[in-house]
């Protein structure tokens, strides 16, 4: 992934999914904001070392596996 200069991700209000591996290695990523997700796949923002905080929507209906993998500064999370 080519995502090194990324820092936040805000993601609307409307039905998607986020694939496997969609964001692995972003290691600027602190915040993220996913409204509409319906399903975050395994390893999703696996080694996303620098994010601090994710918030969910009640939209969530499937957590992958290890979707947080090695992001080692995650303390919160909101549903």
């Amino acid at each position: 992934n080519n995502c090194t200069n990324l820092e936040t991700i805000v993601l609307p209000n409307s039905s998607f999914d986020i694939e496997t591996k969609a964001f692995n290695n972003c290691t600027n990523i602190q915040q993220i904001i996913l409204a509409g997700a319906e399903i975050v796949d395994n390893y999703a923002f696996k080694d996303c070392e620098s994010l601090k905080e994710v918030i969910f929507t009640d939209s969530v209906n499937y957590l992958g596996s290890n979707a947080f993998l090695d992001c080692k500064n995650l303390t919160k999370i909101i549903f």
